[in-house]
């Protein structure tokens, strides 16, 4: 009998976990809180690049609404990450990628850029790798 209750407490303290992850609402607030939690306990550059990412939490968190669209948390979400200023550090949706977008205008370019700027300017979206821009008609 001895020997079956130490097995079932080695069982069961072998497949418990001591991992205790938080836990988001998922509303405007709470994805804004989930991807600010992440970046803060997983980026490893603040104090390199000089962020305070507390004052950003407080900046930002100050523009969440539960009244705006997607879009809307998209935009903020995506502003928020650019003050890493980090190129690789982006937000992807399916409709477009939040970027910090300095980052690609240092880049050289392998073609004439002339066309790029003319046609999409710097405020294009990005989906599947494409660079679109949705024209806006005045009438």
């Amino acid at each position: 009998m001895k020997y079956i209750l130490i097995i079932s407490l080695a069982f069961v303290f072998s497949f418990s976990s001591c991992f205790d992850e938080d836990k988001f609402e998922n509303t405007r607030q709470g994805n804004f809180e989930a991807l600010w939690k992440i970046m803060d306990e997983h980026y490893c550059f603040f104090s390199y690049k000089d962020v305070d990412w507390n004052e950003v939490h407080t900046r930002y968190a100050a523009r969440i609404s539960e009244n705006m669209t997607n879009d809307a948390l998209f935009t903020v979400l995506g502003e928020m990450l650019a003050e890493v200023k980090d190129g690789h550090v982006n937000l992807v949706a399916s409709h477009d990628v939040a970027r910090y977008t300095k980052w690609y205008d240092d880049y050289p370019y392998n073609f004439d850029t002339k066309i790029q700027d003319n046609y999409l300017g710097t405020d294009y979206g990005i989906a599947s790798g494409l660079k679109y821009k949705i024209p806006m008609f005045e009438i």
